[in-house]
């Protein structure tokens, strides 16, 4: 037999929540994850509140300005109708 896939081993994974488990994985080092299923709004259900505007409201006020700049600065209709 050729062999030619990589082993297996046991490796201990890190969740930034502190979170620790073993997973089986071709990699020889320990891995560090950002989330995990028991920090990840998705398994727990709590929603982060975020501060900052998304670019849709963002877009939605500079078009009220140019809404309002662009009716301020209209001409009015002066030709005479018969």
């Amino acid at each position: 037999m050729k062999k030619i896939n990589p082993k297996k081993q046991t490796i201990k994974a890190t969740c930034s929540c502190g979170d620790t488990f073993n997973i089986t994985s071709t990699k020889k080092e320990d891995v560090h994850l950002d989330v995990c299923s028991n920090c990840h709004p998705a398994y727990t259900g709590i929603k982060k509140n975020l501060d900052s505007t998304g670019q849709v409201e963002k877009f939605k006020e500079r078009m009220k300005k140019a809404q309002s700049s662009k009716s301020k600065t209209q001409k009015p209709n002066t030709k005479n109708s018969k």
